[in-house]
């Protein structure tokens, strides 16, 4: 990411990366970008930090949450939807 920013000039542009894994048919992740190569400090973090299942569901008002991991920097549903409307909901709140 870091690099495809460099070459599009747009630095600090990209806060999260949306990709299908390999893991299972319908496994989708949303993953939070660093503010660096080396850092560990997201540029946003997702919401709903530590929720699971039917908690993270119900908060992010989607049908097929999985997790979000407690530090904000990825979580899991089961659409890509769902993990658009994850990234969008953090990417709102942080300009609230």
């Amino acid at each position: 990411m870091y690099d495809i920013e460099e070459e599009k000039n747009i630095q600090g542009k990209i806060k999260f990366v949306i990709l299908k894994t390999d893991f299972k048919e319908d496994d989708w992740r949303v993953q939070a970008i660093s503010v660096h190569k080396n850092s560990f400090e997201n540029r946003v973090d997702l919401l709903f930090k530590g929720l699971r299942d039917d908690e993270l569901s119900k908060a992010a008002g989607i049908s097929d949450g999985v997790f979000v991991h407690m530090t904000g920097f990825i979580g899991g549903v089961k659409s890509k939807d769902s993990a658009i409307k994850l990234a969008i909901m953090s990417l709102e709140a942080r300009s609230n």
